[in-house]
């Protein structure tokens, strides 16, 4: 098999915070968290943004779950109201923990504004 070395690929592609896609900007670069996103939020605003849009959707899934009750089996109503609700918990964590470790991987342990 042929190796190829992609690192000039990859470095035309990605190389330039300007051109890279916002959904990978944090991959490949450092960015001030005031940055302007396409959005006009700030970096910063954004990140949060998309994090609570992940706990928004599932809370929102949960609603008409609900008014689901007497027209799916019992057992199967529980299981999957049981499993929405670890799905929120787990948005909520996964959220947070992106958070977090966005913080500190910028040296600081404070939200930005």
């Amino acid at each position: 098999m042929r190796q190829h070395n992609m690192a000039p690929v990859l470095a035309k592609r990605f190389g330039d915070p300007e051109a890279v896609p916002e959904n990978l900007l944090l991959w490949f670069h450092h960015a001030s968290w005031d940055r302007r996103m396409a959005s006009g939020r700030t970096l910063w605003k954004e990140l949060v943004t998309r994090y609570d849009r992940g706990v928004a959707e599932v809370t929102a899934m949960q609603g008409p779950w609900v008014a689901m009750e007497g027209q799916v089996d019992a057992q199967r109503f529980a299981e999957v109201r049981q499993f929405l609700a670890i799905q929120r918990q787990e948005a909520q964590w996964w959220r947070d923990a992106c958070i977090t470790y966005s913080l500190r991987c910028r040296g600081t342990r404070s939200r930005p504004g």
